[in-house]
C-alpha cells in the first residue's frame, strides 16, 4: 500500500509540475500524503496544502530541502514537518533564496554578457518564477519555454 512520498520537487525548484499538478498526480498514484521538498525553498508548500485541501483524501507535510557541506562532503538536509511560521526558520529559507537568486542572476547576467543566453533577460527569469521560488538553472530554462524559445544546446 502506498502511503507517503516525502520527497518532491515542484516549479519552484528544478522540476516541472507546479505543486498543484503534484496533488492530482499523488493522488491519482494512490498516495495518503505528500510532503514538498524543494531546493532551498518552501515557497510552494502552501499551494500543495491548498490543492490537497481542495482534493481531499491526501494531507501535506511541510518540508524543503538544503544544501550544505561537512568535513569535505555535500550534503542534502531534508527538513519535514516543521513550523512555516518559525520566524528563524523563515528567515533562513529566505536568506537561503536570496542567496542562489543572486549567484543566478549574476549567472546569467554574464551569460546574456558574452551572447551564451539570448532571447530573455533576468526579468523574465524572475517574471516566470513563483513568489518564492528557488531561481537556478531550471528558472533560465523555464523563461525560455514561456516565451516560446527553443533553449540553446550549450546552455
Amino acid at each position: 500500500m502506498k502511503y507517503a512520498n516525502c520527497h518532491l520537487h515542484s516549479t519552484y525548484s528544478d522540476a516541472q509540475f507546479t505543486p498543484s499538478q503534484l496533488v492530482l498526480i499523488g493522488k491519482s498514484l494512490g498516495y495518503k500524503a505528500l510532503a514538498l521538498t524543494d531546493h532551498e525553498t518552501d515557497g510552494g508548500v502552501k499551494e500543495l496544502m491548498r490543492r490537497a485541501e481542495k482534493e481531499g483524501g491526501i494531507d501535506v507535510i511541510s518540508g524543503v530541502e538544503f544544501y550544505g557541506r561537512y568535513e569535505g562532503f555535500n550534503l542534502h538536509l531534508v527538513a519535514l514537518d516543521y513550523d512555516m511560521d518559525d520566524p528563524a526558520f523563515r528567515a533562513l529559507v529566505k536568506q537561503r533564496v536570496d542567496l542562489y537568486t543572486e549567484y543566478t542572476r549574476k549567472c546569467v547576467e554574464y551569460g546574456i554578457n558574452i551572447g551564451a543566453i539570448q532571447g530573455i533577460t533576468w526579468d523574465d527569469v524572475m517574471t516566470f518564477s513563483g513568489e518564492g521560488a528557488w531561481i537556478c538553472i531550471d528558472s533560465v530554462f523555464n523563461a525560455y519555454r514561456a516565451k516560446h524559445i527553443e533553449i540553446p544546446d550549450d546552455l
